[in-house]
């Protein structure tokens, strides 16, 4: 928005999502405690991206990327990570016997933890047929989408046909 010269969207954006979040804090603080205060911060901040989102789809910066491909492609990521989650989730001690372990215990059981989730999300991201190519050159395609309307702009500049606010 900045590069547009266009700094009330996000700041609109971002005010809602602070109301938002003050008034789930005041609602969620009586229920869940102080879950209920990172809770609201979390749906706040979710709420403030998709406004931007929505702003920026709406302005046509994204409108190139958005497709059902990239719905399939962030659905393949999520399922991957709820996966890996999972097993984490299974695997991990409690937090009382990993009070209890030394530094080195835990420090081991902690890399552990990192290479089997790295295994399970690269296994269960593979099976469902992710397109490495496509993810390993995706910012070579925004980088030539964004260069190619920075000429643009730069070249209306230069015929003076952006208007200046």
């Amino acid at each position: 928005f900045y590069s547009q010269k266009n700094i009330k969207t996000p700041v609109i954006c971002s005010f809602i999502a602070v109301v938002m979040n003050i008034l789930l804090n005041i609602i969620w603080i009586k229920y869940f405690k102080h879950v209920g205060v990172a809770l609201a911060a979390s749906c706040a901040a979710c709420v403030d991206v998709l406004l931007l989102w929505r702003g920026l789809i709406k302005i046509k910066v994204i409108d190139k990327y958005f497709s059902w491909d990239w719905i399939k492609y962030c659905s393949k990521i999520f399922l991957a990570s709820a996966i890996m989650g999972l097993v984490l989730w299974f695997f991990t001690p409690n937090f009382g016997s990993w009070l209890e372990m030394y530094w080195y215990k835990r420090l081991m059981n902690l890399i552990g933890l990192i290479a089997i989730g790295s295994c399970v999300y690269v296994s269960v991201i593979g099976a469902l047929g992710f397109d490495w190519g496509r993810a390993l050159n995706s910012n070579e395609d925004m980088n030539k989408y964004v260069n190619e309307e920075l000429d643009d702009d730069i070249n209306q500049d230069l015929e003076g046909n952006i208007d200046r606010d």
